[in-house]
């Protein structure tokens, strides 16, 4: 498989991600953080097994997150937690995942990451329907 553009910098993403949380490991700071942005990146290389891996640790938004821009990003890799799912084989939990992050975006602004989310929700959810 030919590498895409992009994934020098997601494996770059990756090294960065893995050196800041060796920076907090010892702070309180939330964990969440760490698996969401870890689990997305691994998920974009197409490492479905171990971004779910990730991702299992990524259960809620930090409680430091408010502003919508973060929000977004936060419950856009809640999309990419729910697209792991997919790819094994487990709608129903990858459509509650994806229907939770786009229900709490509705009321956001409109940016690239609320694109992502319903764009996620709705496929989804055309895969639950079509059944």
């Amino acid at each position: 498989m030919a590498k895409r553009v992009a994934e020098p910098v997601i494996e770059q993403a990756l090294v960065e991600i893995e050196h800041f949380n060796a920076l907090t490991g010892s702070t309180k700071l939330d964990s969440n953080l760490y698996y969401a942005e870890k689990g997305k990146s691994l998920y974009l290389l197409g490492r479905y097994g171990e971004s779910l891996e990730a991702f299992n640790y990524f259960t809620e938004i930090p409680i430091f997150i408010s502003h919508p821009y973060d929000l977004l990003s936060m419950n856009e890799c809640f999309s990419y937690k729910a697209l792991c799912y997919v790819q094994h084989g487990e709608l129903t939990t990858a459509y509650e995942i994806a229907k939770k992050a786009y229900i709490d975006s509705i009321d956001l602004t409109d940016l690239p990451y609320k694109r992502k989310i319903e764009e996620t929700y709705l496929t989804i959810k055309a895969q639950i329907d079509s059944r």
